[in-house]
């Protein structure tokens, strides 16, 4: 098994030799697995650390035991971490947010590896085809995106229990109540039953398509569909233009009445125009050529130039460097890895009295936030810190007739 990953890692997940790596370890049979498997490596990646993440929602006593048993087995520093997951909306993809956060603060700049299967590659496909979507939907689990590495895309989960390494099997996994274990407790059985190596055969389709949306990728770019008008081309090449436009500007799933609109003007000859995406985001109909804008509402944008007290609106926002010093896990407030980010940093709030926000550099770049919570425990990390705390006041008192605003001023208020 260790040869699979050694060929993944140097192949389709693009990680050079000697690269950082962190596994990411639930505790559970593949993750474990992994770890024994990676520590197999060390000749070429000498650097692993193993993390795990508790995201409070039960006692996980027993998987972060197995958890260490294996980082101790290949003789990697473990790192646990504690997470704060919102209960309210999804709770799974609240829970996933936060663990990618959790393990990117693990050592920044490293590389995460996870260790799902072919048999959660064939999962992801027949749900994201139940639900539809297009081709770059169909690629399911990419081997490699951003900073995340997945090298045993190709192993089976009987390929990875057959390796000896200690685990513990997470409850959760046994009853119905979500959908991919209704999917892989009902429906993946069946399809075995109707054609042995279903399985393996739906996650391999998922890797075809991934190689399809590759290959046009490349096609496009050479063609230089970016700057050619699209005004005027028939419909059923307007809409996979438009989706793959759209990816590339990494504006997330189109809805359909989006879609719809923008190809219908388009088709129809229109040379300026703009069409509301959602999530902020706008098609820009611009001399026949397309092209995506966010709408920023400056009513939630910062643009700090340096540390100190920033207010927007009812909101103030105070910056602090932490001077290399080990930040505290503990207490309020976010914690941004201060790896030489360009300043000033543009910081756009979620909504006014949320805590949630997105921020970047002046290169552009995506500086993730890190949230604070109790117990959370940061390992091998950035060697400076910025951290961010949000105070809100709505309180006005009125003595007399007249207009009266709170917190109302805008700009560096304190250096």
């Amino acid at each position: 098994m260790a040869d699979t990953i050694r060929s993944e890692l140097s192949g389709r997940c693009r990680v050079p030799v000697g690269s950082r790596l962190v596994v990411a370890c639930s505790g559970g049979a593949d993750s474990t697995a992994l770890v024994v498997a990676v520590g197999q490596l060390r000749d070429l990646w000498p650097s692993v650390a193993v993390a795990f993440v508790d995201h409070g929602l039960r006692d996980i006593r027993a998987e972060r035991r197995a958890a260490e048993e294996a980082a101790a087995r290949i003789g990697a520093p473990f790192t646990a971490a504690r997470v704060v997951v919102e209960s309210s909306g999804n709770l799974q993809a609240a829970a996933r947010n936060e663990r990618y956060r959790a393990l990117a603060a693990v050592d920044p700049g490293a590389i995460v590896l996870t260790a799902h299967t072919a048999d959660d590659q064939a999962e992801t496909l027949v749900m994201r085809l139940l639900r539809s979507g297009g081709l770059r939907a169909w690629r399911g689990i990419a081997p490699r995106l951003n900073d995340v590495a997945r090298p045993a895309l190709t192993l089976s989960r009987t390929d990875l229990r057959s390796v000896n390494a200690p685990f513990a099997e997470d409850p959760t996994n046994a009853g119905d109540r979500y959908a991919r274990n209704r999917l892989r407790h009902h429906v993946m059985p069946t399809l075995e039953a109707f054609q042995p190596g279903a399985t393996q055969a739906i996650a391999r389709a998922a890797s075809h398509a991934h190689e399809a949306v590759s290959l046009l990728d490349e096609l496009l770019r050479a063609l230089d569909v970016d700057s050619q008008p699209l005004s005027g081309l028939p419909r059923d090449v307007l809409a996979p233009l438009i989706q793959w436009k759209a990816a590339r500007a990494d504006v997330g799933p189109l809805r359909a009445a989006s879609l719809r609109d923008a190809v219908e003007r388009l088709a129809g000859g229109a040379r300026t125009g703009r069409v509301a995406l959602g999530h902020d985001n706008d098609l820009v109909i611009d001399d026949g050529a397309v092209r995506f804008a966010k709408r920023n509402d400056g009513r939630f944008t910062i643009v700090a130039h340096t540390t100190g007290t920033y207010r927007l609106g009812t909101m103030a926002l105070t910056i602090t460097s932490l001077n290399g010093t080990r930040p505290s896990p503990t207490g309020d407030g976010w914690l941004i890895p201060d790896t030489n980010a360009a300043w000033p940093l543009t910081i756009r709030l979620s909504r006014e009295s949320a805590p949630g926000f997105r921020v970047n550099d002046s290169r552009g770049n995506q500086v993730v936030p890190i949230r604070k919570a109790a117990g959370t425990v940061l390992g091998a990390s950035a060697k400076a810190w910025l951290h961010v705390g949000m105070t809100t006041h709505r309180a006005v008192v009125v003595t007399q007739e007249g207009t009266y605003r709170a917190n109302t001023d805008k700009g560096l208020v304190e250096r």
